[in-house]
């Protein structure tokens, strides 16, 4: 059996190559690449003498880093395990729940806005949906699919029917940085991804490399909107400091590398570091290389 290793942005995919290998057998395989990454990744944190908490367990997990969050290594053999999951679930779901299985990035895009893990921070024997329900504003059924949701991918738990509390996922939410790039990516990026056949289509902007052609510009061409991403967000100052309050939580999942690849730019955290690095090697305002930066990474369409 021959699997590739294809880089998708944070995942991983896994493709057998062979034609003739059956659903049983690839599902066998699959289990034992799973089983190995998991084991290899406990591995990890005990190499690191930290113990792994469990989704559930919020006391021990806190809010801060461990050491192995940010170990190259961890991050290697989750690509792996997540691509293996991935192929795993896809082998033996209907295809058809496969491709419409994706309502997930919405659900969390109202948990970040309305704070529901600061809500619920305090109340460790949980909450009841009505009681979180009248904090942020919205009908009660309406808010129990998307926590139900939610807590189906283990960011938040259903204590018992109706009772909602955090898990170590959900702690993330708690942090500013985090909101914002999740309000970022599920705002920006999910608009602009639902352009992407249009764009690639049109005889102007798909065959354009250029920042005012790019995918982003081509959701604001009905408006009349001359510019670039900068531009626009110059006159959306909003948007223009969640984008920058991105960054660091950026930087957490993809690592201190280079975000601008080939552009000969320092990594984030250095650039943090000495704020008159990006003024002296890109001759920008520091706020225009925070954008540029974010821009690339998280798909807007600036290039």
């Amino acid at each position: 059996m021959h699997i590739y290793y294809l880089d998708a942005y944070l995942s991983t995919s896994f493709r057998d190559i062979s034609t003739t290998m059956s659903g049983p057998t690839e599902v066998k395989t699959l289990l034992e690449i799973i089983n190995s990454a998991a084991l290899d990744a406990l591995a990890e944190y005990d190499n690191r003498g930290e113990r792994l908490p469990g989704i559930n367990e919020i006391m021990l997990a806190g809010t801060s880093p461990h050491e192995a969050d940010l170990s190259i290594k961890l991050k290697k053999m989750l690509r792996t395990l997540e691509g293996a999951c991935g192929q795993l679930c896809a082998t033996l779901a209907p295809p058809l729940h496969t491709i419409v299985n994706n309502y997930y990035w919405s659900c969390l895009r109202v948990a970040a806005r309305k704070q529901i893990a600061r809500i619920l921070q305090d109340t460790p024997e949980g909450m009841h949906i009505s009681d979180i329900a009248a904090k942020v504003d919205i009908q009660t059924t309406k808010l129990l699919i998307i926590m139900r949701t939610l807590a189906a991918r283990h960011c938040f738990q259903e204590l018992s029917q109706d009772i909602y509390t955090n898990t170590r996922i959900s702690l993330v939410l708690l942090s500013h940085n985090n909101a914002s790039f999740i309000d970022l990516l599920t705002q920006e990026g999910q608009k602009t991804a639902g352009n992407l056949e249009e764009y690639l289509s049109n005889p102007v902007y798909g065959p354009s490399s250029g920042p005012e052609k790019s995918l982003f510009m081509y959701g604001l061409k009905e408006s009349g909107f001359q510019g670039n991403l900068y531009d626009w967000m110059t006159i959306n100052p909003k948007r223009r400091e969640i984008m920058g309050e991105s960054m660091t939580s950026m930087n957490k999942v993809m690592g201190t590398l280079s975000i601008l690849d080939g552009k000969s730019i320092f990594t984030v955290k250095i650039v943090l570091s000495h704020l008159l690095i990006p003024q002296r090697i890109l001759g920008l305002p520091p706020r225009q290389y925070v954008m540029w930066a974010v821009g690339k990474a998280a798909f807007l369409g600036s290039y």
